[in-house]
């Protein structure tokens, strides 16, 4: 499993515009767990989001609203780019039990800030995760049954189609 981010041109974009610190993007992704036993498919295991179908995510970037693979991940695509972001676990959710005792207030139709109690970290997820998480009871020390459990590496095709509202 990857230790450090790891970004795979998909497709490339066009090589001059380059999100910075605090810019809004507008992304499509798809999400998997990484799964040493898929070998064959790239290492994709379960689907546990994608905004395709859904509409784009739009969020700012390098300010923490996302997980840290993201935030540092994203900056190095240019527009109209699509990569794939193998995200190690310290970089996604860590160790955290994902989305135990979080609050939620959803921001928009695409997304929710999700608020720790305890230590006050504030972040951004897709809407999915906060509406999958507030219609169940089913969260544990072990993680997010079914989704993403503690420690996960993750895998994202990310295509960034726009920078501070210049689209791709």
């Amino acid at each position: 499993m990857a230790s450090q981010l790891d970004k795979k041109l998909l497709s490339k974009g066009n090589d001059k515009d380059y999100p910075k610190v605090g810019d809004e993007v507008t992304i499509e992704y798809t999400g998997w767990l990484y799964d040493t036993s898929k070998a064959d498919n790239e290492y994709k295991g379960n689907k546990f989001d994608s905004s395709v179908g859904r509409g784009d995510f739009k969020t700012q970037i390098g300010v923490g609203r996302v997980i840290q693979g993201w935030d540092q991940g994203v900056p190095q695509m240019s527009l109209g780019e699509k990569s794939r972001l193998t995200i190690p676990g310290h970089m996604a959710y860590g160790d955290r039990s994902v989305l135990k005792s979080l609050f939620f207030d959803t921001q928009g139709p695409m997304s929710a800030l999700c608020i720790e109690p305890v230590t006050n970290r504030k972040s951004w997820l897709p809407n999915m995760l906060c509406n999958i998480a507030q219609s169940t009871n089913e969260i544990s020390d072990d993680g997010f049954p079914g989704l993403i459990p503690k420690n996960a590496t993750l895998i994202f095709d990310v295509h960034l189609k726009g920078i501070n509202g210049k689209k791709a």
